[in-house]
């Protein structure tokens, strides 16, 4: 067997149609071993690194291909596979039948050229041939090495009953209830998205991550073009499948993936933020299984990537495992070098399989590198001040703090309210979406009210947050005090009002919902705002004092003048 050198893009091209041919006799289900995929990579992402493929030739025929790149540290050469960081998996390319001895040809030619080297190799699934026959090698030649492995979930849909699997899952975080709060607002539907829609796709994800710590890279501008060639991309194997859920064809979640033969690879899930409460990742999970399985697609396995989050193992059947392995010549240089990488590796394991760690990474690391990566623009400073006021109100609040709430009510039978100025109606989800800009930071707002039963009314021709009142006929809910309470039948909650549009949002509900008596909180104990609302006819039905000291909350409700 000889080997062959591949060092650039354009030598690559040459070797396109003996890739393709290993992986479809082997029926290769890893979208990052596929040639467009690392073709593209190589093309977009690959400038300025040393890429060394080294392809195995046995009788005229290619037979194996290493996709390598390496760097250069002091002496020592540490080789990984290409595509680190973006490939969750990775693979040699090879028949099975000279998987083993590729290997040993490989292996032992870096090390007799290299002499001080040593290999990171991540990506490496588990049920893969590669793994056992790497050990093999490694054992024979006396190799010292360390694997790292990280869960790998996925769920088989062969062996799955729907009707029973759905079932075992059905009040998962009240997802059916959720689901059927979301249609509640409009039609909900899953699709296929196109190429032209991943502008909104990486706005969604930048949106949801721009303060947190997205080790993805996703959205990244060198990246951006990449994933978007993928998904443009129509030759070979690999295809890129983007799944999403919308709203009243307004789209609200998306799973960007990688279909290979029988496998389909979530890359990256998102979702509009603004629908937060509603969990329209979930949702968009349990459609693409329904999908797959009723459609009987010629998807078997559905692949929900590497790592330790809650919701892969809330779905999967199955687990494999992603192994990265760490071994190195016999010199000093090499194996100080592996020595280091050996105890990051064991470092970084531990806290991967810690929730708490990771979400202090994610969510605190990534708020504080994004206000000091934005402390440094001038032009974005002005975006900080309210998350730097809302952090300091939080601080404040921690220590100290005394609120009072009035609740105030008014019988609507003994008033005979009639609309003097303004009418309001209902709004629809629909007039929501028409009116006010997605990326508008009180869609998030917006969208928890809608959740928590609230119905939007207003009187504006044109929508923005503050012209709509919102109105629960369940519960008066206080959210600066953490109030709940039930409401009696025939009586509703208003809130978004003001002194001068109370009477005639009440007129218009009256009406509309056929209330017979409405309920409204007061934050402070504004003496002017409380006697113009007693002077149209509401009356104090409790007060509510609210006291924080260390974190601890004390409350006490005075109703109809006795403590409770």
């Amino acid at each position: 067997m000889n080997l062959v050198t591949i060092t650039s893009i354009n030598q690559l091209k040459d070797f396109r149609n003996d890739w393709s041919i290993i992986l479809e006799s082997t029926n290769n289900t890893n979208p990052f071993i596929e040639f467009e995929w690392l073709y593209e990579w190589w093309n977009y992402l690959g400038e300025g690194k040393n890429i060394e493929i080294i392809a195995v030739q046995k009788n005229d025929r290619f037979v194996a291909f290493f996709p390598f790149m390496y760097t250069k540290k002091g002496f020592t050469y540490e080789y990984n596979f290409m595509a680190l960081g973006q490939a969750n998996y990775m693979d040699v390319i090879a028949y099975s039948f000279v998987l083993d001895s590729a290997i040993e040809l490989v292996f032992d030619y870096l090390h007799h050229t290299r002499k001080r080297v040593l290999f990171n190799l991540h990506g490496l699934l588990e049920s893969s041939n590669t793994p056992k026959s790497l050990e093999a090698y490694l054992k024979k030649r006396k190799i010292e090495k360390r694997s790292y492995r990280i869960v790998t979930p996925f769920v088989d849909l062969k062996t799955i009953h729907l009707e029973d699997y759905m079932k075992e899952r059905k009040t998962l975080h009240g997802l059916d209830r959720r689901q059927k709060r979301l249609r509640s607002l409009g039609t909900v539907r899953l699709a296929t998205s196109h190429p032209e829609e991943m502008d909104i796709i990486f706005y969604l994800h930048n949106k949801r991550w721009e303060k947190k710590n997205d080790t993805s890279g996703f959205t990244s501008q060198e990246k951006r073009q990449f994933f978007r060639q993928l998904a443009e991309n129509e030759s070979g194997a690999m295809r890129v499948q983007i799944e999403s859920l919308y709203l009243e064809d307004r789209l609200i979640a998306f799973t960007y993936g990688f279909k290979c033969r029988g496998r389909y690879m979530g890359y990256v899930l998102g979702h509009d933020d603004a629908f937060d409460y509603f969990s329209p990742g979930r949702i968009l999970v349990k459609e693409k299984i329904k999908k797959s399985v009723e459609s009987s697609s010629s998807i078997d396995i559905l692949d929900m990537s590497i790592g330790y989050e809650p919701y892969k193992f809330e779905w999967n059947t199955d687990l494999d495992y992603t192994i990265r392995m760490v071994f190195s010549s016999n010199s000093i240089q090499a194996k100080s070098r592996r020595n280091i990488i050996w105890w990051k590796e064991w470092l970084l394991s531990g806290i991967k399989k810690r929730r708490s760690a990771v979400l202090f990474r994610r969510n605190t690391v990534g708020k504080i590198k994004y206000l000091v990566r934005n402390l440094r623009s001038t032009k974005t400073v002005g975006k900080l001040k309210p998350d730097v006021l809302r952090t300091i109100n939080r601080l404040r609040k921690f220590f100290y703090e005394r609120k009072k709430h009035l609740v105030l009510k008014m019988d609507l039978h003994t008033n005979g309210l009639i609309v003097t100025n303004e009418t309001f109606t209902p709004i629809t989800i629909e007039k929501v979406f028409s009116d006010i800009d997605f990326k508008d930071e009180a869609m998030k707002e917006i969208g928890k009210r809608l959740y928590r039963g609230f119905i939007g009314y207003s009187s504006a021709e044109k929508l923005s947050f503050d012209t709509i009142c919102w109105i629960n006929q369940k519960v008066i809910r206080i959210d600066g005090i953490s109030y709940l309470e039930q409401l009696r039948n025939g009586t509703i909650y208003i809130e978004g009002w003001d002194c001068d549009n109370i009477l005639d949002i009440c007129a218009s509900v009256k009406q509309d919902v056929k209330a017979k008596s409405v309920i409204i909180n007061l934050e402070k104990s504004n003496e002017k705002t409380l006697r113009s609302l007693e002077s149209k006819g509401f009356i104090i039905d409790k007060e509510i004092y609210n006291r924080t000291y260390f974190g601890f909350k004390k409350s006490a409700i005075i109703n109809g003048g006795k403590r409770i």
